[in-house]
């Protein structure tokens, strides 16, 4: 076979960002766009996508409160600093801006007719505003407490605003007579939500309040009495009420058609899970997932309590992971008889054809990426979209590793360690299939029928920190290790065939006994093959050799250790790092292994028994160029290159045989921990502390096309400044030499301009009156450049004097380094100066001889 080929840069693809750190969110009606807070400022977010559409600059102070008008065409907002800001959704500009109320506002919703806005205030009043025109229309008191929430009457012609506030008390004002006609005064607890159920029977007659004294009151609006309590047994942050025949898919088809006329809510409580209930029932009909450990989810729900659309989908919105701690791209069923194919295939084939077919292949059939978000979900993403088509539950704690592989009958398999001192083996062939397919559902957990945990490996007695699966023919083999400074070979091969028979089993249970409610399949047990200390310190990475003979392990010992496997038998030390080693890997084609240290360096290292001395391996090469840890790497092209990610947030691609940086590139704002390669290096996924996810394509060929096609108009150039220069064009000759940054060619115009008299004279000037941008910056270099040398100061001077005659002090500012040049100049022109004047008085003994000689 020819050498693979040689990637010189990649280029950003997609990302995937934080737009939420918490704080208030808002859906807009349709359920298209999500306006979320962000710090002091404000992100309207996709749906769909989880794109970022627009950036609303704050304030300096933490958003309070935010709503959607009723089109979606306006956003409104306010902040700690009391002032309220109206947006324009589609271009994010800032509409109007005016202070509401003299302490923060805690609460804003907007009438069903769309023209009126309510804002709530700490200041124990809640106002009402003209939309259109800005003005205060009803100013309400008479609560004794902050007023945290407010709701319309959805019925238009009833004109009522519904309050509710810190210690309880929920009223209804009338914005007919400006009075308050109703007190509701049930609740202990501060008023967090209100909901008017316009779905159930006679629903525009009653009123839902939620409240963190843990129950939801129902009442007659009429009369405002308590109609019901439903117990929640949890503190409710919000509530809103559904409508049965729109929101099947979150009730149950079942309970829908049961009682279609009652009346239902959802709640989301301090214990972060999402519940379904009837009114007046004591437990819920259905919850949503845990989300107790996650960081910025945000649920959807609909605007202001009515629930648009088709069939409510639990869908989710990762708006801050804090941060992306491992990543690894899932294999596709039957990738090995592919990958056979595709090198039969590319047997004569050059290095731009191959790298288009991978592409077109990428483009064609994108592999799911599996990523840990320090939680203890597992998440599957669809690098199309970068939408999170699958959250697994399972772990105890946040997972730090993880890695993928294929399974002996095409399953994907993903094996996971974590804070819970566990490892786990899972199956996620249909989460990878329903992103290969494009089938997946973005922003929810709908094509993860069938992935589950399948087994369980316990042993290690600290956080797991290192995965790693190795894999050949047939099944894998997997290794571990972690802060208990142990490493360990498991058994996939039992995992597998005990989690078959089991699964077997129940089916033959359920054959028997049809009526039985489907249980889950439990995970079975995950045995370890071997098991060794490792290190004097925690195990921070591990690896697997290509043909499974030997592993790897590094730790903050400095050091990294080769083992003969399944037995982790040791058979070398590998030392020369100065502080902790982060990762390690083994490269697919040579017998090398390369290490990344907290010692801001790469070393690749031979794996050949024969090299050891004293049990110690030798290192090749040392590869210089992050400027703070190295935390991960991967060979890739064929292991005649490294990528490498680390705490200065960069991307850094080497050549191997070389040890230099082919390119670098700013991939984040804080630490790289997480580093994922496709296709041999065709399509790199990082992740970091910065909790951004960012997807990068090779861009070889693009940059080679850019290249070719920049090498080709300066050739055009430079024949065009050469016939201009020989047809004495040089006016047009000046401004090609600038184009093209040749500053001989530059001054061989110029002199020949100052050479043709006046016409010259006047072409300089016309140069130094319309040179602008670059052109301008290249022309003050190259005048500082002839300005250091006797020979040269001539047109140098000229050119200065023609400068300032024609552009303004301030323009001249403008140039990049502009003080350096003025320094400069104003040095060397003091001494032409000086060195003209030597001259001028030399003449003078020539006056005085001549006058003695009777001459003069």
């Amino acid at each position: 076979m020819p050498p693979p080929d040689q990637r010189k840069t990649y280029a950003p693809a997609s990302s995937l960002e934080v737009f939420h750190t918490g704080g208030p969110i808002a859906l807009s009606r349709d359920g298209k766009l999500v306006a979320a807070a962000c710090q002091e400022a404000i992100n309207v977010v996709e749906v769909s996508t989880g794109k970022t559409l627009h950036n609303l600059p704050g304030d300096t102070e933490p958003i309070t409160a935010l709503a959607w008008s009723r089109d979606g065409k306006k956003i409104f907002s306010a902040s700690r600093s009391m002032r309220c800001s109206v947006w324009d959704a589609t271009t994010g500009e800032s509409v109007r801006t005016f202070k509401a109320h003299n302490t923060p506002i805690l609460h804003m919703t907007v009438d069903p007719s769309g023209t009126l806005l309510a804002t709530c205030s700490a200041d124990r009043t809640a106002r009402v505003w003209d939309v259109a025109k800005g003005f205060c229309t009803h100013a309400f008191r008479g609560h004794a407490a902050m007023v945290t929430t407010a709701l319309f009457h959805p019925d238009a012609k009833r004109l009522v605003l519904y309050t509710g506030a810190h210690d309880g008390e929920v009223r209804a004002w009338d914005l007919r007579t400006r009075e308050c006609v109703g007190s509701m005064r049930e609740h202990t607890s501060s008023v967090t939500s209100l909901a008017v159920p316009t779905a159930s029977k006679n629903g525009s007659e009653k009123l839902l309040s939620a409240a963190r004294d843990r129950v939801v009151h129902e009442w007659c609006s009429k009369t405002y009495k308590r109609l019901s309590t439903t117990p929640t047994h949890e503190a409710c942050e919000g509530m809103a009420a559904l409508d049965p025949r729109r929101a099947r898919g979150m009730i149950g088809a079942a309970a829908a058609d049961a009682k279609p006329d009652a009346a239902y809510f959802v709640t989301a409580g301090d214990k972060g899970i999402v519940r379904i209930w009837r009114v007046g029932s004591a437990k819920p009909i259905a919850r949503g997932n845990s989300l107790k450990e996650e960081s910025g989810l945000m649920t959807g729900g609909a605007h202001d309590g009515d629930a648009e659309g088709d069939e409510a989908a639990a869908g989710e919105l990762i708006g801050n992971t804090d941060e992306i701690i491992a990543a690894a791209f899932l294999p596709g069923s039957g990738d090995e008889d592919e990958e056979e194919e595709e090198e039969e295939a590319d047997v004569g084939q050059d290095g731009d054809e191959k790298r288009r077919k991978r592409a077109a292949k990428t483009k064609k059939r994108p592999r799911a990426l599996a990523v840990a978000t320090n939680s203890a979900l597992l998440r599957v993403f669809d690098p199309s979209t970068m939408a999170c088509t699958a959250a697994l539950p399972g772990h105890a704690g946040a997972i730090l590793s993880l890695d993928a592989s294929v399974g002996p009958n095409g399953e994907c398999l993903v094996i996971t360690g974590s804070r819970d001192h566990t490892v786990r083996l899972w199956d996620v062939t249909t989460a990878a299939a329903a992103v290969a397919s494009g089938d997946a559902t973005g922003h929810g957990a709908a094509s993860t029928s069938g992935a589950r945990c399948i087994a369980i490996g316990e042993g290690h007695v600290g956080a797991v920190a290192a995965v790693a699966f190795g894999h050949k023919n047939g099944t894998p083999i997997a290794m571990s290790g972690g802060a208990d400074k142990v490493a360990r070979v498991w058994d996939v091969r039992g995992a597998l065939h005990s989690h078959r028979a089991a699964a077997a089993a129940a089916a033959g249970d359920d054959d028997d006994d049809d009526d039985l409610e489907e249980s889950p399949l439990r995970p079975v047990p995950f045995l370890a093959k071997s098991a060794a200390i490792a290190h004097d310190k925690a195990v921070n990475c591990c690896a697997i050799a290509p043909n499974l003979t030997l592993g790897a392990t590094c730790s903050g010992d400095r050091t990294a250790r080769l083992w003969r496997l399944p037995d982790l038998i040791p058979c070398g030390v590998l030392r020369g790092h100065k502080r902790g080693v982060w990762a390690v890997a083994f490269s697919p084609a040579d017998r090398v292994v390369a290490t990344a240290g907290g010692d801001k360096t790469i070393k690749i290292w031979s794996c050949d028994p024969n090299t050891y001395k004293s049990g110690s391996g030798a290192c090749l090469r040392t590869l210089e160029g992050h400027t703070a840890a190295a935390l991960a790497l991967k060979f890739v092209s064929g292991g005649t290159q490294i990528v490498s990610t680390g705490g200065d947030g960069l991307l850094l691609l080497w050549g191997v045989r070389t040890g230099a940086a082919i390119a670098t590139l700013d991939a984040h704002e804080d630490k790289a921990w997480a580093l994922a390669v496709d296709d041999d290096g065709d399509v790199l996924a990082t992740g970091g502390a910065d909790a951004k996810l960012t997807l990068w394509n090779d861009a070889t060929a693009e940059a080679a096309a850019e290249e070719a096609a920049a090498n080709a108009s300066r050739a055009g150039a430079t024949q065009e400044l050469s016939n201009a220069a020989a047809s004495g064009q040089h006016d047009k000759a000046a401004r090609l030499a600038l184009k093209l940054n040749h500053p001989h060619a530059l001054l061989v115009a110029v002199k020949a301009m100052i050479a043709n008299g006046a016409i010259g004279c006047a072409q300089l000037e016309s140069l130094a009156a319309t040179v602008k941008g670059v052109a301008l910056l290249r022309f003050v270099c190259a005048i500082k450049a002839w300005n250091s040398n006797a020979r040269f100061c001539d047109p140098a001077q000229r050119c200065l004097a023609a400068l300032l005659r024609h552009r303004s002090l301030r323009e001249l500012s403008g140039v990049k380094g502009v003080k350096d040049h003025v320094a400069s100049l104003k040095a060397y022109t003091t001494r032409h100066f000086a060195r003209a004047g030597r001259l001028v008085r030399g003449t003078y003994l020539l006056d005085v001889a001549l006058a003695g000689m009777g001459v003069l």
